[in-house]
């Protein structure tokens, strides 16, 4: 049972289609590639409310996503889903940051 959380700063709040984000990203990208069942997933965005990137400015842009697998796979299906899900947020990332600092990070933890 995957469960993808993402961290956000105010300044992505009500920037993203997050149910739109997450379906595109479960239907065509990671349970197309058979790597979980579609019923499975579990997905929650977390606004921060007190956050500082280093030295940056307060428009500073950055995700953070945690991808917890709940069963047993294959070290290279969980990268291969780690990077799925980091390059979809990136992408919408970048639209939204424009020319602003930005940082997409993700980590996977397995069972």
């Amino acid at each position: 049972m995957p469960h993808i959380t993402v961290e956000i700063p105010p300044t992505l709040e009500g920037q993203l289609d997050w149910k739109a984000l997450f379906k595109n990203l479960h239907l065509i990208k990671l349970a197309h590639a058979d790597f979980v069942r579609l019923d499975d997933f579990k997905n929650r965005v977390v606004a921060l409310e007190d956050w500082q990137v280093s030295d940056k400015p307060e428009d500073a842009i950055f995700l953070f996503a945690t991808l917890h697998t709940m069963n047993p796979r294959p070290q290279e299906m969980i990268r291969a889903m780690g990077v799925m899900i980091h390059k979809s947020l990136e992408e919408k990332a970048r639209k939204i940051a424009n020319g602003r600092w930005l940082q997409v990070f993700h980590i996977t933890i397995s069972k």
